[in-house]
């Protein structure tokens, strides 16, 4: 029994010390969490599946089935990312006020760079695909450096027109693998005027906050009641 004592005794040192540590990973776990959810959160990955949901409509409607639909999904997902992080810069005034807290990667030079790789990545992507596809991507990336840098949704009705019009642009780069028809264009008005729609939606959630700092949405101009109407 005495000889046995060192062995028990080394064993329940390593098992304390392995206690002692665990803390210390939980800390490190909920840091990584925490960082993942903030970069999530930066492209604002459901909005990023939209627009890639919308690029994937628009090639699968016109084109068959193939490899040029995972280019089109990875062009579509990274030039979202890339326009809406860049926003997500550019807005954190707005996202002080509407969301009570700006997102780290908004005030780093990670987002920055972040930002770069997106557009870098999508680029990449999008040579595999038309070369009108290729235009309509960059089409995107000029709008959405446009619009967040010059603050345009300051200038009435640009902020609902780019969300409506200009955010659907994406379908293009699906779409633009096969000749563009009439019917390409109908389709491409039928789902902006949807986004249009719910823009406006999404406009009188922010209500308050876009009218504190002058952002010239539809129902900041026409006053909240006159928004809903319109927008149902």
């Amino acid at each position: 029994m005495f000889k046995n004592k060192p062995k028990c005794l080394k064993s329940g040192i390593v098992f304390l010390s392995n206690i002692a540590f665990f803390p210390q990973d939980c800390r490190l776990i909920s840091f990584n969490s925490r960082v993942l959810k903030d970069f999530l959160g930066f492209i604002r990955l459901n909005v990023c599946l939209f627009v890639t949901g919308i690029g994937v409509s628009g090639y699968l409607l016109f084109n068959p089935i193939d490899i040029r639909l995972l280019w089109v999904a990875l062009s579509c997902f990274f030039v979202g990312a890339a326009g809406y992080s860049f926003n997500m810069r550019t807005d954190k005034e707005e996202d002080l006020i509407n969301r009570k807290k700006i997102n780290p990667f908004a005030m780093s030079n990670t987002g920055a760079i972040l930002v770069i790789c997106f557009i870098i990545l999508g680029a990449f992507f999008s040579r595999f695909l038309s070369t009108l596809s290729i235009i309509f991507y960059w089409i995107m990336v000029v709008l959405d450096i446009v619009y967040s840098y010059f603050r345009m949704k300051k200038i009435f009705p640009f902020k609902n027109l780019f969300t409506g019009f200009g955010l659907t642009q994406v379908f293009f780069i699906g779409a633009a693998n096969a000749p563009i028809t009439i019917e390409t264009i109908t389709y491409y008005f039928v789902i902006s005027l949807f986004i249009f729609i719910t823009s406006l939606v999404s406009d009188l959630r922010d209500y308050d906050g876009d009218k504190a700092i002058d952002i010239r949405t539809i129902p900041v101009v026409l006053g909240y009641n006159n928004g809903k109407n319109f927008a149902y």
